[in-house]
């Protein structure tokens, strides 16, 4: 999630929405950006994406709210790249939708903010043997974030 700008209010929304997902947690995903929404009335808003794992099931339930974009990578080739739902968080009231994918061992997933110019190649992905090195290798050597940027990429074993 991320405050809209930055400053004071910025921070306080995004704090408004991590408290709402803290004390909610077990609400699916589309329920948690409601209560989000909800709490932002009368607030600067946010942009938000929640996904939730269910690892004995092998699903990957997902909802997004504003430009925080999301990609599923399958070992055998298939993507899942949702396209964001526009605007953003403020109490008004919004058509929020979700959906479930099945990922599989070996599938890697990428959740970034609008900071990153370009997406590192999924053949690279799916061969980087820890997430945090292959990360940190990407952006280093590749230049692929400008601004600020927010990664938070992940491999299911």
């Amino acid at each position: 999630m991320d405050g809209l700008g930055s400053g004071e209010q910025a921070r306080k929304s995004a704090e408004m929405a991590a408290g709402v997902i803290r004390s909610l947690h077990r609400l699916d995903v589309a329920q948690l950006v409601k209560a989000c929404n909800d709490v932002l009335v009368n607030h600067r808003g946010v942009v938000l994406t929640i996904i939730k794992v269910d690892y004995n099931r092998q699903l990957i339930d997902y909802c997004n709210f504003g430009n925080i974009g999301f990609i599923l990578y399958l070992p055998d080739g298939t993507t899942f790249e949702p396209i964001p739902a526009r605007g953003y968080l403020s109490g008004k009231k919004q058509v929020i939708k979700s959906s479930t994918y099945r990922f599989y061992q070996g599938a890697v997933f990428l959740l970034y903010s609008d900071g990153l110019k370009r997406r590192p190649a999924k053949e690279r992905l799916l061969r980087m043997t820890s997430p945090t090195v292959g990360l940190e290798n990407l952006l280093e050597k590749e230049n692929y974030a400008i601004d600020d940027v927010t990664i938070l990429i992940g491999r299911f074993k």
